[in-house]
């Protein structure tokens, strides 16, 4: 951990690397941070691969540690005298704190779907729990309400920023495979047959191709593809030129993701979601189903030999036969002409209804999580006795 003036407050805020949800809500928070407390404050984010290089490409910290939680490195050097330290979405980094004594915080972006709580809550100093349909049910329900666990809206910290929805001459598609990394590794292979299936079924209905995604797989994707055509462009992208491109985009497929579906319902993009690779989305997209009453999607079930994971089905289980369904898919050409099939349907509808629906509106303020959790950490920091 580098010195830093002794008048100046330290704050962890750690992100598991798993897509780029969690890095995000972690740069979120670091903003929200920055903005109450400026020069008070040094900012250090902590994580590994994509997590890392999203948080470093921000801009929003003093320094970004490189390292593996779970192989036990840069815990002792991260956290050290720090005043605040939080973590998004990583178990394993709170437990490797609570053993050296030092309390961290958790932000917990997939309360909704766990099957049964994941770490107790009382376990980190706090457990932030993004708000979505039922949480609150469910926290009542388990009898954990009260300090250790805090209902936040979601994270979407440049909501403010959102461009306006733009004409244009030209068409533009985006294809999202943003938080396709899983447990067991990267699925390049999945992601890219199920992108040459697409670029085969759109043809030259469109102008521009936009692909976006964390950078190892656009690497892979573009070294794959980018010759194939012209007006293609590769991520990945940063959030504001992310955003640039939904606001001028005529369809968006994609894979199901909370900060996705947020930011194209916000828009009121037109939107196809994709299959995804991780249990998590097999679980989204049931939700999504409720949330957006005129969502377009393909699911795993309507593929055959395929199937919607349920609810309820220990992680590393799901996870596994989420990742054996995409291995399938990548060498089953029936699968695979199936998905062309009911991608050609949507493709040739004129009539895409905006994506629009009540995760956009939800009670209590949609998109201030990050503030309202920087909020409450600086609160904790006041009642340890610093001053910031």
């Amino acid at each position: 951990m580098p010195e830093f003036e002794s008048s100046v407050r330290t704050c962890v805020v750690q992100a598991i690397s798993f897509g780029f949800g969690p890095a995000s809500h972690a740069t979120a928070i670091a903003g929200a941070l920055d903005a109450k407390v400026g020069a008070s404050i040094h900012l250090v984010g902590v994580g590994e691969g994509i997590a890392a290089e999203f948080m470093e490409q921000s801009g929003a910290f003093d320094v970004v540690l490189h390292g593996n939680v779970e192989k036990g490195e840069v815990i002792s050097d991260a956290v050290g005298e720090a005043s605040c330290v939080v973590s998004v979405g990583d178990f394993d980094f709170i437990r490797a704190c609570a053993a050296q004594g030092k309390p961290a915080a958790l932000v917990d972006a997939l309360y909704w779907m766990w099957d049964e709580d994941p770490l107790p809550l009382d376990e980190a100093s706090l457990y932030f729990v993004l708000d979505f349909p039922g949480v609150r049910q469910r926290l009542a329900a388990v009898g954990k309400p009260g300090r250790h666990a805090v209902v936040v809206p979601q994270i979407v910290s440049y909501a403010d920023a959102l461009p306006d929805r733009e004409g244009s001459d030209k068409r533009c598609i985006v294809i999202n495979f943003g938080g396709v990394v899983t447990p067991f590794g990267t699925p390049f292979d999945f992601v890219g047959a199920m992108l040459k299936d697409i670029l085969a079924v759109i043809g030259d209905v469109f102008d521009d191709v936009v692909v976006a995604g964390g950078a190892p797989v656009m690497r892979v994707l573009e070294q794959r593809f980018g010759g194939d055509r012209s007006g293609i462009r590769f991520g990945p992208f940063s959030a504001p030129e992310f955003l640039r491109y939904l606001a001028s985009c005529q369809r968006l497929l994609t894979v199901p993701g909370m900060s996705v579906a947020v930011e194209a319902s916000v828009q009121g993009v037109p939107t196809l979601f994709l299959p995804g690779l991780n249990y998590s989305q097999h679980r989204q997209i049931d939700i999504f189903a409720d949330l957006f009453p005129d969502m377009r999607a393909i699911r795993w079930s309507d593929i055959p030999g395929g199937w919607t994971l349920p609810a309820g089905m220990p992680e590393q289980e799901a996870v596994a036969q989420a990742i054996a369904m995409g291995e399938k898919f990548t060498s089953d050409q029936s699968q695979r002409a199936a998905f062309r099939s009911f991608l050609e349907s949507h493709i040739q509808e004129a009539d895409w209804k905006p994506l629009s629906g009540t995760l956009a509106s939800m009670d209590g303020g949609p998109f201030g999580g990050a503030e309202q959790i920087a909020d409450v950490l600086l609160k904790e920091v006041a009642g340890q006795g610093a001053s910031l």
